[in-house]
């Protein structure tokens, strides 16, 4: 995520606050107080505005941030254009990451052509964007019909504010909290590896308690050895990770049809009779007409680009054109052809429903004249999906042209089409080692649990002393070795702090999954008094799904703004599937979120601290 901080430079704020610091100076305070306090961002930018808007610069950490403000002299005048300074930010900034825009201010708008109402519609309208306004005076709140705006009581509660706004923003920023956590190496590790492991705790705890609305009090993390986490560590059954010598082949088999259906859509042939020379599919679709010509421009290549993206072919050049934003809600390649695709589909099936005489279109247009390789179908589908798909062919073993056939068979390609798409990254990645054994860096052990014993047992026969077994606490295991040792083998010859990098966030997504596993069992309810964890301490498979879904998304939504550590724990979390495969639960809920945010993800927390049955019902209806 990206920071935007726009601080009021008017006339006003010269004036002395409680008659002992300029306004001015108290805000320069508190917003170095609040760039202090926060971790996690992509980028701080810093403006200041009076009548018009100035930029400051754009900074990639705190200390080069907080330098900045000190190195400013600050000598406030001129009248305040609010919301046109704040019209020409939301012009200049590229919102294809999420971005949050925090703005302070004690006066109000002077001379302005926009007006607030113009400015809250117009974020309104853009994704990916937050704006919040801190109003010092209190001269703007009586505006505001958006929720935008908030009045701060005293200047000294601006850091708080601010704090809060972006806390709202759940796996956005973390705090660098200053607090001791207790680290426990087993083994001989250097001081580089201990500070790694405090660092991501730090990070994983408030992110975490934000999230889950818990009180935590973090267990001890104990480093281990490979030996050692194995022991302790019961593994689900194996992912789907076997090698697939047909994998690629039957992909672009299934391509085939839909490339010769997207060709059709793209050159308006689906259409009825008296709309085809328009090519406007406008009739049966609820997308603007901009979002709608988007889509039957890239149509014909969506299937193209795929097919050279499972080729390993070059597609990089242009990807970002399959992101339509009525219709994605995250830049991703492999994503948004499926999204795009998807609403392709629904315009078939919309037109099929609404036009009465059957639809007639241009044949020539769905040129794949070959047979389809009806083995390939066959070893992807499902019994019931290749009968189904027999009924979409002639005799002779092509596909028949009647729209209905083709939206019956455009249903059940998308769904496996992708799924094997992404079978196929799993497996080609340079980084499938790593997605492979993603749950095999860590592990919890709650305090009742047999081998949180056996590990104390352990402790003692190596001669570590009482206070180092935790007896009467869970424990979080991490071996940092086996990730190290897997990373190595991805990166080859890559630069030692290219490895650096992609190593203290691989320890830090652990560290965040296992420590989630904790909160859940021995975080403190902040609604409800002193609630802790009820349920039963179950470990079956309804258990242990509900259990690995909520860990799995908590360390997704984490890396949610990080593409490259997001896409692993996807494709890990894709895997397999449930319920031998509990990891793919963070899906389920994954699939909510872009409409309801955290909301799904709290409610089964609930339940699942409560009794994990009713959970396991909740997480199997976040299929619909």
């Amino acid at each position: 995520m990206r920071l935007y901080v726009l601080m009021d430079y008017s006339g006003s704020m010269r004036k002395f606050y409680e008659g002992q610091k300029r306004r001015i100076d108290v805000l320069r305070d508190q917003i170095k107080s609040f760039i202090g306090g926060i971790e996690g961002f992509k980028s701080i930018s810093l403006y200041y505005f009076a009548e018009k808007l100035n930029p400051i610069g754009t900074f990639s950490n705190q200390q080069e941030t907080l330098g900045a403000i000190d190195s400013i002299c600050f000598d406030p005048s001129g009248g305040t254009r609010i919301w046109d300074c704040i019209d020409r930010l939301l012009n200049e900034i590229s919102t294809s990451e999420n971005s949050l825009i925090l703005c302070i201010t004690d006066g109000y708008d002077e001379g302005s052509g926009c007006t607030y109402s113009d400015i809250a519609n117009k974020v309104k309208s853009i994704k990916n964007l937050q704006l919040k306004i801190i109003d010092i005076m209190g001269n703007l709140k009586e505006n505001d019909t958006s929720n935008i705006i908030k009045t701060v009581e005293t200047m000294e509660s601006i850091n708080t504010e601010l704090k809060e706004i972006v806390k709202k923003r759940i796996g956005v920023a973390n705090y660098a909290l200053k607090i001791s956590v207790p680290i426990m190496p087993v083994i001989d590790c250097a001081e580089d590896d201990i500070e790694l492991v405090r660092s991501g705790i730090l990070q994983a705890i408030p992110y975490l308690e934000n999230l889950t609305n818990l009180r935590y009090y973090p267990v001890p993390t104990y480093i281990v050895d490979e030996y050692i986490l194995r022991q302790m560590h019961s593994y689900p059954e194996k992912g789907d990770f076997e090698q697939d010598p047909s994998l690629k082949d039957d992909i672009l088999e299934m391509l085939r049809f839909l490339e010769a259906v997207c060709i059709t859509f793209h050159t308006g042939s689906f259409l009825p009779e008296e709309l085809i020379e328009k090519t406007n599919y406008k009739k049966f679709s609820k997308l603007s007409p901009e979002a709608l010509e988007d889509l039957r421009c890239i149509a014909e290549a969506i299937c193209c680009r795929l097919k050279e993206y499972v080729r390993g072919e070059r597609y990089d050049a242009d990807k970002h054109l399959y992101f339509i934003d009525e219709i994605s809600d995250r830049e991703a390649f492999i994503s948004n052809c499926f999204d795009d695709l998807k609403a392709i589909l629904g315009i078939l099936t919309s037109m099929s429903r609404r036009t009465r005489e059957s639809v007639s279109f241009a044949k020539t247009h769905f040129s794949d004249r070959d047979e389809p390789n009806q083995e390939a179908w066959r070893r992807r589908l499902s019994k019931k999906e290749f009968e189904t798909m027999q009924t979409c062919l002639y005799e002779k073993g092509l596909w028949k042209k009647d729209l209905e056939s083709i939206i019956s068979i455009f249903e059940i390609a998308l769904k496996v089409i992708f799924d094997l798409i992404y079978k196929y990254e799993r497996l080609y990645s340079r980084f499938s080692s790593i997605i492979k054994e993603f749950h095999t860096y860590g592990v919890y052990l709650p305090s009742s649990d047999k081998m949180n014993s056996q590990f104390n047992n352990l402790l003692q026969e190596k001669g570590f002393p009482n206070w180092f077994r935790q007896e009467n606490t869970g424990k979080v295991l991490i071996c940092m070795n086996g990730c190290r040792e897997r990373l190595a083998e991805c990166l080859g010859e890559k630069s030692s702090s290219e490895k650096s990098r992609l190593f203290q966030k691989l320890i830090t997504a652990t560290l965040v999954h296992e420590h989630a596993h904790a909160i859940i069992f021995e975080g403190i309810s902040l609604s409800s008094g002193e609630e802790y964890f009820s349920g039963p301490k179950a470990s079956d498979g309804k258990f242990n799904t509900v259990s690995e879904a909520l860990a799995e998304w908590a360390e997704l939504n984490f890396f949610r703004e990080d593409n490259e550590i997001f896409t692993l724990i996807l494709q890990h979390a894709r895997g397999g599937k449930l319920p031998a495969w509990p990891y793919a639960g963070a899906l389920l809920v994954e699939k909510h979120y872009g409409n309801s945010g955290c909301v799904k993800y709290r409610a089964l927390l609930d339940y699942f601290r409560r009794h994990y049955r009713e959970a396991s019902k909740l997480l199997s209806s976040f299929n619909y």
